[in-house]
């Protein structure tokens, strides 16, 4: 189902784990004040990524030393939080800044 919506009005992003990028389909927003987490410098843009784990099975789990990329520049990924329904990885959740 997250497949679908992602491929209805998802943006396509990448994942970058040194010399690795795996294309995938995000849905895209920025953080409201009260979603930052606490030690987050705030002269940064901080923004969230839903992306499935579909395509990315190279690269799990996702490590906060990963990169997403979008719109051509490279973004620090603070924190991949990973959902799961039983022991399957359904979504993760990416906070990045820069």
């Amino acid at each position: 189902m997250l497949d679908r919506q992602l491929a209805a009005g998802g943006e396509t992003v990448i994942i970058r784990r040194g010399l690795t990028d795996v294309p995938v389909l995000a849905a895209v927003r920025a953080l409201n004040a009260t979603e930052i987490r606490s030690g987050a410098n705030g002269a940064q843009i901080n923004h969230r990524a839903v992306v499935s784990p579909t395509g990315l099975q190279t690269l799990l789990p996702l490590r906060a030393t990963d990169k997403l990329v979008r719109g051509g520049q490279e973004r620090v990924i603070t924190a991949p939080m990973p959902k799961s329904i039983g022991s399957t990885v359904v979504r993760i959740v990416i906070d990045f800044a820069g």
